[in-house]
């Protein structure tokens, strides 16, 4: 599986039509979802579009494992220009309900690519809705405030504490992970986590 893929990103043949057909072919029989999950993730890397990307991204999407919805997340960032990211938009914002923590928190990250065009007013609002309901938990203010340009309105939205807001009257900071690293970003030795 790995020297496939690897042949396949090396090689010149791996955005052709039939290489793409087999790794469709192959995600629909796998029962392995680490074989569905590296498919999709090949896919993406390759840098196929169109409706190749689409249908894969859906598929992904739909699987019962959430390591393979994250890979279609992740695929469906290569499909984000602005002709195809409200498409694109309008498939991911299908898991952001989702039961598992981590696919929910790859959308954050992933909202972030699909920006631009017709697709960041609804990137937005998506994001802002995130922060509403899990922005307690700091992974995904993390995610959140890295999908954001620091100089748009909703990061200093999502930063200022506004009367009667619990979640989003917390400050989106993260602590320093070291000593080395609070000397470097916050200016005292004596800062730690």
């Amino acid at each position: 599986r790995d020297t496939v893929q690897r042949l396949l990103m090396e090689g010149r043949a791996g955005k052709s039509a039939d290489a793409v057909r087999g790794l469709r072919k192959v995600f629909g029989q796998a029962a392995d979802p680490k074989v569905r999950a590296q498919v999709v993730a090949t896919i993406g890397a390759l840098g196929v579009q169109g409706m190749d990307l689409q249908e894969i991204v859906r598929a992904g999407l739909r699987d019962a494992q959430p390591q393979v919805r994250i890979q279609a997340l992740r695929a469906a960032e290569h499909g984000a220009s602005k002709a195809m990211g409200k498409l694109f938009l309008a498939l991911v914002l299908g898991v952001e309900r989702d039961p598992e923590f981590t696919v929910r928190r790859q959308l954050a990250f992933t909202l972030g690519e699909l920006r631009g065009g017709e697709a960041e007013g609804e990137a937005m609002q998506a994001l802002a809705r995130m922060a509403d309901r899990e922005g307690a938990n700091e992974q995904m203010r993390l995610a959140v405030l890295s999908s954001l340009k620091p100089n748009d309105a909703s990061f200093a939205k999502f930063n200022a504490a506004p009367a009667g807001r619990d979640v989003q009257g917390q400050k989106f900071s993260l602590p320093p992970g070291s000593p080395d690293r609070a000397t470097t970003t916050c200016g005292t030795r004596s800062a730690t986590r």
